[in-house]
């Protein structure tokens, strides 16, 4: 009993040496040695085997084993072991939790703090309490791993069965607070650790050191307080690593604010303390702050070194600031300090904001000047300017080919080049760079195809866009943040909502949080799409991702349903938005307006006005429009200018289109006069009428016949450099036919074609024909219609109604019925306004016979008849040779029989054909008869 559990396996195997064994003996025989020879893989494979051949183990064996393991940082088997003796249905004892548990703290299992946790859950299910000691190392695990929240519980947990608690333990626990930015807790802990320690500046180093390390610079103000109301008096190592925390974030304004109070406190800030300042500055882009920062060093006896002016160039670089920059340089020079090629290219980068390409090669060119031998990253910087269309093709090539050439990644080099290309409007070239980049064996990384995708972005060739995105996924290539992005505004400007949707759900696949923009952009392309309810529902479905929709979010799904007409949704949305804390803006607002466009819901869209300046929201140039539009539709054409005079009152710079509006609201109102006066106004608020306004106006005047006015409209239009279109010379066109000037028509049609240059449409020989047919012309409408065929030009069924019509003068009932056949051949349905058209060529020659062919045919058509029909078909017996008048009345029962009751007209034809035929007394007789049948006699 006195024997180590070693020198007991030690006899065990010596004893195995003497005689034979079961192999349950030989099992133990070797696991003996192992353990002897400390192969902790062998014993642990060799207990799997053992219990998989059903042998006993003892307890105590696997605690000697799990120690081995421990011993060796071998967490994993370690842990396999804890779990084997659970299964085996043994008690937990101290000895076996303890020894598990020091080796998952000793081995580099990253599940470590997880481990532990089951060993004090499982000694709690057994009514065993955890010593201090098993919960420090527990404590100790979960804070090497950052789970804060589990060292926290962890050390409340300690606190209850030991009231001193480590002080290593509290301290790494503070740490661990820090980093993962729980600094209010910190803090507490803060002030748990000075309860039990005595303060002191090494302390309070130790915690600022990790704020440095880390840049947490939230809890550093709380810190500096607890150190002077402990009387612990901050030294220059202090005030640097107080600094330095504000650097990391950018938080220059605090850092500033420290460097003040080291000032105060007697401690001069060091030439450090001055550059992280800087460089906390530089993060933020604050050149002016970082300038005052720089001189009050000079002011204070500071010498400046080249890390100190390498941060100040950069703080110019994101707002362009290169005479500033300059000036530092020069300064530079002034302290005898050598700038770094970091220096100078930060320098160049300055020209970068401007497109200053040739300012940046300057730069350049001082580089042998000063002794700066330049590198791959000077090329870059400079590819970084070429961002306008006065860098040629061939200086990218040859900053290109200079930066391949130094020791810098060809992928880093070619990105630079792909985009420098494409931001100088190359868009082709920089795509075939990026495909020749296999030709050169130059890798692509995910940079390479956000570049590429960002070129097809500026040239707005989405359809590329997404093709290089899938291309990278076939590739390989993870996707970041900014390429899906890309492809999700891809999705959304082609509609693409399905494709959108699969990107969407791929974000989280990828490591990628999902966020408010990824969403406004697949909702975007579900309201393009028309998917208006589908967009609204994904709205409403952002909650359940853990993402609070933003108001572009909201205003892509009102855009959805500003689309599809849905004017209700899009303004309970904007109720919605405002629940939830937040503020319509003007496009919201414009977009939900036009939400009102489609189903002409005028007085709502002027509601939604009246709700934006209730709400102080100012209202521009799109709300006016969308209104207009919306009142103009709804055929409200007086409160459609109200809007346009209420938009020059509000001092709001009017579009052509808002004026457009306007005349189109005139054209729908029979306003001719009114739309002259607004096509006159548009030039004393400076506005130069369109092609659209000049032709508006004149369709206005043509729909009243004023043809003079409209051909003087034409010849100003010429005058103003706008070109007629065949839209305004057809409105002109049909000026004339409504007054009946035949000769000015055909006069005017000329000019079409030879001063104006245009080809007369389907519209244009229509609208001759029209004329014609109404000046009873109807010979040059055969003319008229053959030219129209020669000019290949498709005649509409307008075109054949007009030409039938005409065919009613003169009885020309032969040429009815070509043209009736043309327009079947034609491949056009021949309704019953067609047929009745026809119809009425018969009465002038009395082909009653061939009125009821016709009428047979309009049956055998499977048309449906009316009233009309039957009126011609009468009028046909009128002046027909034959004596049939009584076929009237049998054509009058065959009303009946198709439920269609006859009318005046219809009465009236059947009283002159029994009249011209001599039977007008026997004819009113048997009228009056058929009159009583049908009940239309009282």
């Amino acid at each position: 009993n006195s024997k180590s559990w070693q020198e007991r396996l030690q006899c065990i195997y010596e004893t195995s040496q003497a005689g034979p064994f079961t192999k349950a003996n030989n099992n133990f025989e070797r696991l003996a040695k192992y353990n002897i020879n400390n192969d902790f893989r062998k014993a642990v494979g060799l207990i799997r085997e053992m219990k998989l051949a059903g042998q006993k183990i003892d307890p105590r064996t696997y605690v000697k084993l799990i120690r081995m393991c421990g011993n060796n940082r071998q967490s994993h088997h370690a842990l396999d072991l804890y779990r084997m003796f659970k299964q085996e249905g043994y008690q937990l004892n101290m000895s076996i939790c303890r020894s598990i548990l020091s080796s998952c703290c000793k081995g580099n299992n990253s599940e470590a703090h997880e481990i532990g946790k089951e060993v004090l859950s499982d000694m709690r299910s057994q009514r065993l309490s955890p010593n201090a000691y098993m919960y420090r190392i527990v404590l100790s695990a979960s804070n090497a791993r950052g789970k804060v929240e589990d060292s926290l519980y962890l050390l409340e947990e300690l606190k209850n069965i030991s009231p001193v608690v480590d002080e290593k333990v509290s301290l790494d626990t503070l740490k661990a607070c820090l980093v993962a930015g729980f600094w209010q807790e910190s803090l507490v802990l803060l002030e748990d650790l000075l309860d039990v320690t005595e303060p002191s500046i090494q302390l309070y180093k130790q915690i600022l050191a990790v704020c440095a390390r880390h840049g947490k610079w939230q809890p550093v103000e709380k810190i500096v307080e607890s150190m002077s109301l402990h009387e612990v008096r901050p030294d220059e190592e202090v005030w640097n690593l107080v600094v330095q925390s504000c650097c990391k974030a950018g938080e220059w304004k605090l850092a500033s604010k420290f460097l003040n109070d080291s000032k105060n406190s007697g401690i001069q800030p060091s030439l450090f303390a001055y550059n992280m300042a800087i460089l906390a500055c530089e993060k933020e882009g604050q050149a002016k702050p970082a300038t005052l920062l720089l001189d009050r060093m000079i002011t204070e006896g500071i010498k400046p070194n080249q890390q100190t002016y390498t941060a100040a160039i950069s703080t110019c670089v994101r707002h362009g600031l290169a005479d500033q920059a300059h000036i530092l340089l020069q300064q530079m020079k002034d302290f005898e300090l050598q700038p770094s090629v970091e220096t100078l290219n930060k320098l160049i980068l300055t020209h970068k904001l401007h497109g200053e390409y040739a300012k940046a090669k300057n730069v350049f060119d001082q580089f042998s000047t000063v002794g700066v031998q330049p590198d791959a990253g000077t090329y870059v910087s400079l590819l970084a300017c070429c961002n306008n269309q006065s860098v040629d093709i061939q200086t990218i090539n040859n900053l290109l080919h200079e930066a391949t050439t130094k020791e810098l990644s060809n992928t880093f080099a070619y990105n630079a080049a792909i985009n420098a290309m494409s931001t100088c409007g190359y868009t082709k070239q920089s795509l075939n760079l990026f495909e020749s980049m296999t030709e050169n064996k130059v890798n692509r990384d995910v940079t390479t195809f956000q570049v590429a995708m960002k070129a097809c972005m500026r040239s707005g060739d989405w359809e590329k866009l997404l093709q290089l995105f899938n291309r990278m996924r076939a590739e390989k290539i993870k996707p970041n943040k900014f390429t899906f992005d890309l492809a999700l505004l891809a999705c959304e400007k082609t509609g693409r909502w399905k494709d959108a949707n699969e990107h969407l759900e791929s974000l989280e696949k990828f490591g990628i949080d999902l966020s408010a923009s990824a969403f406004c952009s697949t909702i975007g392309a579900l309201g393009r799409a028309g998917e208006w309810k589908q967009a609204v529902k994904m709205l409403s479905s952002m909650y359940d991702h853990g993402v609070t929709p933003d108001l572009n979010s909201y205003n892509a799904a009102i855009i959805g349903c500003s689309k599809a007409g849905q004017w209700k949704p899009a303004i309970q949305m904007i109720e919605d938005l405002m629940i939830v804390g937040l503020r319509p803006n003007v496009h919201t607002y414009a977009y939900a307006i036009a939400s009102c466009k489609k189903k002409g819901n005028w007085e709502k869209a002027l509601q939604l006005m009246r709700d934006m300046e209730n709400l102080g929201i100012k209202k521009n140039i799109h709300v006016y429009t969308a209104a207009m539009s919306t009142c103009c539709n709804a055929g409200e054409w007086e409160s459609t200018l109200k809007l346009l005079e209420q938009l020059l009152r509000d001092d709001i710079k009017p579009s052509v289109h808002a004026f457009n509006i306007a005349l189109k609201a005139c054209r729908e109102g029979d306003q001719a006069k009114l739309s002259m006066k607004l096509l006159n106004d548009m030039s004393i608020y400076r506005m130069n009428p369109d092609v659209v306004s000049f032709t508006t106006v004149v369709c206005a005047l043509g729909d009243r016949g004023l043809w003079k006015q409209a051909l003087k409209v034409l010849e100003i239009m010429k005058s103003k450099g706008c070109q007629p279109d065949i839209q305004a010379c057809n409105a002109v066109l049909a000026a004339f036919a409504k007054s009946g000037e035949v000769s000015g028509a055909y006069r005017f049609f000329e000019r079409i074609k030879g001063e104006y240059g245009l080809t007369p449409n389907t519209i244009s020989y229509t609208t001759l024909m029209s004329v014609c047919e109404k000046s009873g012309d109807t010979e040059k409408i055969d003319t008229i219609f053959s030219d129209m065929s020669a000019a290949a030009c498709q005649p509409s069924k307008v075109t054949f109604l007009t030409a039938l019509k005409a065919c009613k003068r003169n009885g020309r009932w032969t040429q009815a019925l070509k043209y009736l056949s043309l327009l079947k051949s034609n491949g056009f349905e021949v309704d019953i306004k067609l047929y009745n058209a026809a119809m009425q060529s018969f009465h002038e020659k009395g082909e009653s016979e061939q009125a009821k062919a016709l009428y047979e045919e309009i049956l055998a058509m499977k048309v449906v008849p009316n009233a009309t029909t039957f009126c011609y078909l009468i009028q046909s017996f009128e002046k027909s040779k034959r004596n049939d008048w009584k076929t009237v009345f049998q054509i009058l029962e065959q009303m009946k029989d198709q439920g269609i009751s006859p009318d005046l007209r219809i009465y009236n034809a059947v009283v002159c054909v029994c009249e011209t035929q001599g039977a007008w007394i026997e004819g009113a007789k048997r009228l009056t008869d058929y009159r009583r049948s049908i009940g239309d006699l009282d």
